[in-house]
């Protein structure tokens, strides 16, 4: 890759300038390598990738940085990095509206019904497909799974006291009642806590309501 000129350096600098609060230092590769918090083998790529260098290593010579080039440049690379993904996005995406009938910069709805029927029915089975791998869950599997699990919690507590005085771990009845009161609270915390879970993810635009039979058998 070509070499940048000091003007070219200058230029990345005042464009992107490093973080406020960091300042401009002289750095070896090892320095540089723990500013950036990435691996020697990394720092080699990115010099053989163009980044700027105020002193090439040689014998007896270590490598010397300006964190501020080296910052510049990184960022100048991430951001054109990011662009090109963007128009590879955009230009996959045009593509696919061309292979079913639509535009570039066209919504689904400016395709033909036929061909956005056929457009929906690849994205369900991709939902399909998703789920099957478990990497998508209903919220209605949501639901069961943790009724379930709670109804099996509560099971247990409610039971907590009675083998507790069978097994003579405890004998006062005070402490029995103790035992039902953290155990009560602690159902009451748990069913509180589901129910925010579900009224943080509403379904359209109202929260979901809490299924009434979330701790009954």
């Amino acid at each position: 890759m070509t070499e940048l000129s000091p003007r070219d350096i200058e230029q990345l600098v005042a464009a992107h300038p490093l973080p406020e609060g960091v300042r401009e230092a002289t750095m070896n590769r090892t320095e540089i390598a723990a500013f950036f918090d990435v691996s020697l083998t990394t720092i080699s790529a990115w010099i053989t990738d163009g980044m700027p260098v105020l002193e090439r290593g040689r014998q007896g010579q270590e490598y010397q940085f300006s964190n501020a080039a080296c910052f510049a440049w990184k960022a100048a690379r991430d951001a054109g990095e990011e662009q090109r993904s963007a128009e590879a996005r955009e230009a996959i995406t045009a593509m696919r509206l061309q292979l079913v009938g639509g535009g570039a910069g066209e919504t689904e709805l400016a395709i033909h019904p036929k061909e956005r029927k056929l457009l929906y029915e690849v994205e369900h089975h991709r939902l399909q497909l998703e789920a099957e791998r478990n990497k998508l869950m209903r919220r209605e599997d949501v639901a069961e799974m943790l009724t379930r699990l709670f109804v099996i919690i509560r099971d247990t507590v409610e039971f907590w006291p009675d083998v507790l005085e069978r097994e003579g771990v405890i004998s006062d009845p005070a402490a029995v009642d103790k035992v039902v009161t953290i155990g009560d609270r602690m159902i009451e915390t748990l069913h509180r806590a589901i129910e925010q879970f579900f009224m943080d993810r509403p379904r359209g635009q109202e929260p979901a309501p809490l299924r009434e039979t979330l701790f009954d058998v």
